[in-house]
Formats: C-alpha cells, sequence, structure tokens
C-alpha cells in the first residue's frame, strides 16, 4: 500500500528516497500494548547509518496508531543531524 503512496509522491516531484533508518534491537510486537509501553518498548530501537545528508525528512507512514514508532524513528534521524523531521500519516487508528 504505502509503496503505491510514495510512487505518487514522486510523480509529482517529491524527492522519494530511503533514508536508511534500521532497525538496530529486537522490540516486542506493539499490539496490545498501552501508549507508554509502546514508547518505551521502541526506545533506542532505530539507527540511522550511514546519516542522511538531508536537512529535512519526512516519515511516511500508511496507519498511526499511537505515533510511537515514528516518534522513535524520528529521535533516530535528529541524532544523525537531520534538522526537521515531518511525519505523514495516510489515516490515523481509533483510540
Amino acid at each position: 500500500r504505502l509503496s503505491l503512496v510514495l510512487d505518487a509522491l514522486e510523480s509529482d516531484g517529491l524527492i522519494v528516497r530511503d533514508t536508511g533508518t534500521v532497525a538496530v534491537s529486537y522490540t516486542a510486537p506493539q499490539s496490545g500494548l498501552a501508549p507508554p509501553e509502546r514508547r518505551r518498548n521502541l526506545r533506542g530501537a532505530f539507527d540511522v547509518s550511514p546519516p542522511p545528508a538531508l536537512d529535512h525528512v519526512a516519515i511516511v507512514d500508511d496507519v498511526m496508531t499511537t505515533g510511537a514508532t515514528a516518534g522513535a524513528m524520528a529521535t533516530a534521524l535528529k541524532r544523525a543531524g537531520v534538522a526537521r523531521v515531518d511525519v505523514w500519516a495516510l489515516c490515523r487508528a481509533g483510540r
């Protein structure tokens, strides 16, 4: 699903690329966890290597639940030197 959205964004002139954000540690499944547990579960789970030569990055998520994953990825990108990180979600799961 997400690849279709990224293709559409690229056809509209946005530069779409993989920044190299990778999961560096195993985490328990997020389903069934409360929001604070989700954030704790993902603490330190992502790393960016090599650091992107970009000042502005958008994380594109198909379905955002609590935002814990996007938040952890944004933290890793900021640690790698990205000045601005936006999160674009196609839909937000109900609470």
